[in-house]
Parts: C-alpha cells; sequence; structure tokens
C-alpha cells in the first residue's frame, strides 16, 4: 500500500471521527441498549449476524474469481500492517458505525447509509470495485438490519469488528495456505 493510500484512508478516519464528535448529539440511536437483557440480545444478534454474513462471503469465495481477487487484495494491502490490523479490528469499524449507522442512517435513512458506506471503501479497494461494492453493500445492508432490530448502536459495532476480525484471519489463513505450497 502506498504512502499516499496511507495518508488518504487515515484523513478519511480522522475526518467521519470528527464528525461523529462534533454531532454526538444528534445521533437518534443510543451507543448501548437500554437494559442488560436488550444488551444480551445484541450481542447475540451481532454474533449470529457476523457468522451468518460471513458464510456468505466464503460461499463467493469459493465459487467466484471476484470474490478471491477481492481478498487477495486486501491481503496485499494489509499483510505486514501489524499495528494497522489491531486497530482495524477495534477503532476504526467502531468509528464507521457511529458515523454511518449513528449519524448518516438518523439523517438520510437506510439505503443512502448503505451507498455512502460503500463508496469510501470502492475508492479504497479500486482494483476490485465490482466486488467490493457487492461485499461492503451486504454488510452495509447487514449492518443497518441490526441497528433497526436493536435500536442500539452496539450491535452493528460489534458485529463490524468480528467482521473485520473474521476477514483478517481468513485473509492471513489463506496466506500461510499459500506459502505453505509455495515452499
Amino acid at each position: 500500500m502506498s504512502i499516499k493510500r496511507k495518508i488518504i484512508i487515515a484523513i478519511y478516519y480522522i475526518i467521519i471521527l470528527f464528525a461523529s464528535i462534533l454531532l454526538w448529539g444528534r445521533i437518534e440511536y443510543s451507543l448501548f441498549p437500554n437494559n442488560i437483557n436488550d444488551m444480551f440480545f445484541s450481542i447475540l444478534y451481532a454474533i449470529s449476524f457476523s457468522l451468518i454474513g460471513f458464510s456468505i462471503v466464503i460461499f463467493f469465495y469459493k465459487r467466484f474469481d471476484w470474490a478471491k481477487r477481492n481478498v487477495e487484495q486486501y491481503q496485499n494491502d494489509f499483510k505486514n500492517f501489524k499495528l494497522l490490523n489491531h486497530l482495524a479490528i477495534i477503532i476504526l469499524p467502531s468509528i464507521e458505525e457511529i458515523f454511518f449507522r449513528g449519524l448518516i442512517f438518523s439523517y438520510f435513512g437506510f439505503w443512502i447509509s448503505v451507498v455512502l458506506f460503500v463508496l469510501p471503501h470502492v475508492i479504497f479497494f479500486k482494483k476490485e470495485a465490482i466486488s467490493t461494492f457487492i461485499t461492503v453493500s451486504l454488510w452495509g445492508i447487514i449492518f443497518n438490519i441490526l441497528l433497526l432490530i436493536t435500536s442500539s448502536l452496539l450491535a452493528p459495532i460489534i458485529c463490524h469488528i468480528l467482521v473485520v476480525y473474521y476477514r483478517i484471519s481468513f485473509v492471513n489463513n489463506q496466506h500461510k495456505k499459500r506459502q505453505k505450497i509455495d515452499l
């Protein structure tokens, strides 16, 4: 990944972080559910939706070349960035969910938040724009559904963190398999 691309990604996250902080009081949805029972179900929904959604991604990966190319591009961009992987697993999905589900969804609705969520991902992964569009659209829809079901940002945040974790684990596993074959 080039320095220019890293700087653009950093600026993107700084902008959405500051927008989220500045507009925090205008978010319609709370960060946490109202009670412990709702919190339990938010976490359960997040885990369930992340597993179902990632199963769909694996299905695509095993059957379609475009999905394999998408995973390979992700692998090439992030395989050597240990610190970025740790940041990406927790902080970046949280920032995105607060911004896209908390702010954009609150003001512009379901489909606009999906489209605006997809755009930066397609720009960052432009070599595989079509496959990125398909997979990120699927996740944007899932995250929005979780928000509607739970009325809390906790479920989409946990689901997004799990998805990024699964993806990085999957990419690292595919990379290790490829290294064994090359030996």
